[in-house]
């Protein structure tokens, strides 16, 4: 057990450590916890959904992995991550570039986690 506790535990600190780091240095509280916990969600959501898109483009494009992972999967990725942030703006959740800013770590914080506990 502690065998794999502790690798991730060293691989997620930084991340959320920032991620805290960000919401603790924002002088005007706009970005509320709830929004935050919902995003990082939101982020650990497109993690799933993109491991299940990313198999279906590959055998589609019947590209290999290493071409695949390196051309196409990125783009996938990023798409969707972003995605979240456009729901966000279009949604009227990001007031200022700085809220932008947090609540895109915290998309890029949940996808990271669930990537981090995948690849452990």
């Amino acid at each position: 057990m502690a065998d794999v506790a502790v690798p991730l535990v060293v691989g997620l600190a930084p991340v959320l450590g920032f991620l805290a780091a960000l919401l603790l240095l924002e002088s005007y509280k706009l970005v509320r916890l709830s929004t935050v916990v919902g995003v990082v969600a939101a982020g650990a959501a497109v993690a799933a959904a993109c491991y299940f898109a990313n198999a279906w483009l590959m055998e589609r494009l019947g590209l290999d992995l290493a071409p695949y992972s390196r051309y196409v999967a990125p783009v996938v990725e990023e798409f969707m991550k972003a995605a979240i942030m456009g729901v966000l703006v279009h949604t009227h959740r990001v007031g200022f570039l700085v809220d932008g800013a947090i609540l895109g770590f915290a998309a890029g914080a949940g996808f990271a986690v669930v990537e981090k506990v995948y690849y452990q």
